[in-house]
C-alpha cells in the first residue's frame, strides 16, 4: 500500500475591535463659568452658588421651546448638593411644549466625526442627580441620531432616584449591520440628551467608540489521505 499526505489549509475571518475615545466638547459644563450670570447680579455663575442660566449651554446646540426647562446650575448649597465635579451642571426638564434637549456632534479625540458604521459600539457615560426630591424620578434619555434628527437606535433610559446622590449610567449603543441601518451607515452621529419628568442634573460626559475590523487567521492543518492501491500479482 501507499500512502499521499495532502494538506488542507483553512481560512477564516474574525473582528477585531478598534476602540476610540470620543472627543466630548464641555463634558463638565465649566466652560465660560467665570463670564456667564444668569442672575444678573455682576458675579460668574461659577461663583455664585443657586444661579442658573436659562437655555445657555455652551458648546452643546439646543432646542429648548421654553427657555427655564434647560440650562447650566450652580448646584452648590442647594436641595441638590453639589456637582460631581466641579462647580456647574447642565439641568434638563421636560418641556409639555414639545420637548428640550441638548445636542452635540460627536468627534474622535484624533479628529475627525464619528460616523455611524455598521456593527460597531457607541458608549456614553456620565453621572445624573434629582435636582428635587419628589414622588416621580425623572428620566434621562439618550439617543444617537443622524440628521435631520432621526435616532439610529431606540433611545435608552436612566431613572435618578429621589436624593441628591449621584448616579452613574452607560448607555452602550450596538449598531445594526448595513442593511438594517441603511442611509444613516456612514453619516455623522449626534448625541442629544432629553427627558422625562421633573428637572434632572447632568454633569461629567464621556464617551467611547470601536469599530469592527476584519482580521484573518490561517490555521493549517494536515490531514492524511489515505489511497489504498491494490497491487495484483
Amino acid at each position: 500500500m501507499k500512502f499521499a499526505i495532502a494538506s488542507i489549509c483553512l481560512t477564516f475571518s474574525a473582528l477585531t475591535a478598534d476602540g476610540a475615545s470620543i472627543s466630548i466638547k464641555n463634558p463638565s459644563f465649566e466652560d465660560q463659568g467665570d463670564t456667564l450670570n444668569g442672575n444678573g447680579n455682576g458675579t460668574p455663575i461659577a461663583s455664585d452658588p443657586g444661579d442658573f442660566t436659562a437655555g445657555v449651554v455652551p458648546e452643546w446646540d439646543d432646542n429648548f421651546t421654553l427657555t427655564n426647562n434647560a440650562g447650566l446650575f450652580n448646584p452648590t448649597g442647594s436641595t441638590s448638593g453639589a456637582a460631581h465635579s466641579g462647580s456647574l451642571v447642565t439641568f434638563l426638564q421636560t418641556n409639555v411644549n414639545g420637548g428640550s434637549y441638548l445636542v452635540q456632534n460627536l468627534e474622535l479625540d484624533g479628529g475627525g466625526n464619528v460616523t455611524a458604521e455598521p456593527l460597531s459600539n457607541i458608549t456614553i457615560t456620565g453621572w445624573i442627580s434629582n435636582r428635587f426630591s419628589s414622588a416621580a424620578d425623572p428620566l434621562l434619555r439618550v439617543s444617537l441620531r443622524v440628521a435631520p434628527n432621526t435616532n439610529i437606535m431606540a433611545p435608552m433610559e436612566f431613572d435618578a432616584p429621589n436624593d441628591p446622590t449621584w448616579t452613574e449610567f452607560t448607555a452602550s449603543f450596538d449598531l445594526p449591520d448595513s442593511a438594517t441601518l441603511g442611509v444613516a451607515a456612514g453619516q455623522p452621529v449626534f448625541l442629544v440628551f432629553d427627558s422625562i419628568g421633573p428637572q434632572i442634573l447632568l454633569d461629567d460626559i464621556s464617551g467611547t467608540t470601536s469599530i469592527p475590523e476584519p482580521s484573518s487567521a490561517l490555521i493549517c492543518g494536515c490531514a492524511g489521505l489515505l489511497l489504498l492501491r491494490r497491487r495484483r500479482s
